[in-house]
């Protein structure tokens, strides 16, 4: 891992001694190992999430909100050495992270999963991330500058074709209703309907296997699957009408 750059080692009062221990504590035995965590850490948690819990001030509107590819942020750090108190715009790239520097005047960065999560979810854990590795304390401001205006989409494919966009401001798109308003087609097994998701944490791909016909003739609709951008939906054919 690089230094931070000598105008900001000069301000680590604030900043980990896991950092710090690299410039001015090397041969030492007692000095606290690079990149571990600052002892104050454990301690400055519960007080700084505590904080950041009420630090949201954005609408209600925005804190609901699942970021997306394209979603733009405004991001700072409070106690950052760095000259300058503008907040640091950040964007969503296109596998669902986002890459926040550990201070203005530093190549380092705290790379995290975002797509699918709130922006209190991810503030915290990049808190979490900083009190680990860089700094004594850690307020961060984060808040939306610009959603994404990009419609998401759903694509079927098998017995029933198609893409089917995702709105911002529509209502939710349940599995039932759109496979519904699609049209079943005679060979189409709604029994074992396929949906392909892929996680936005592990960024690994889940099926999740749907009987829609139960659905639709039991009327048993909180069993249906909300949809989601990025789905891709599996009708296969059945042998037997």
């Amino acid at each position: 891992m690089n230094p931070l750059p000598a105008a900001v080692a000069i301000a680590c009062a604030v900043l980990a001694p896991g950092l710090w221990a690299q410039s001015t504590d090397v041969g030492n035995p007692s000095a606290t190992p690079p990149g571990s965590p600052a002892p104050a850490a454990a301690s400055a948690v519960g007080a700084v999430v505590s904080a950041l819990q009420g630090a949201d001030r954005g609408s209600s509107e925005e804190g609901r909100h699942e970021l997306r590819t394209g979603d733009r942020l405004r991001f700072r750090i409070e106690e950052d050495p760095a000259t300058g108190r503008e907040p640091i715009l950040v964007a969503v790239n296109s596998v669902g992270e986002a890459s926040f520097p550990v201070s203005r005047e530093s190549d380092i960065r705290v790379t995290l999963p975002v797509r699918g999560k709130t922006l209190k979810q991810v503030r915290e854990q990049l808190a979490a991330r900083l009190l680990e590795d860089y700094y004594h304390r850690a307020t961060v401001e984060l808040n939306l500058e610009e959603k994404t205006v990009t419609p998401g989409k759903v694509q079927f494919f098998g017995e029933m074709r198609g893409t089917v966009p995702i709105l911002p401001d529509q209502p939710p798109l349940f599995l039932s209703e759109q496979i519904l308003q699609m049209g079943v087609p005679d060979f189409a097994d709604l029994r074992r309907v396929k949906v392909h998701r892929m996680d936005p944490v592990t960024q690994k791909s889940q099926i999740i296997e749907m009987d829609v016909r139960s659905i639709i003739k039991g009327g048993q609709r909180a069993k249906d699957l909300l949809l989601q951008d990025g789905d891709r939906v599996e009708v296969p054919q059945k042998w037997i009408n």
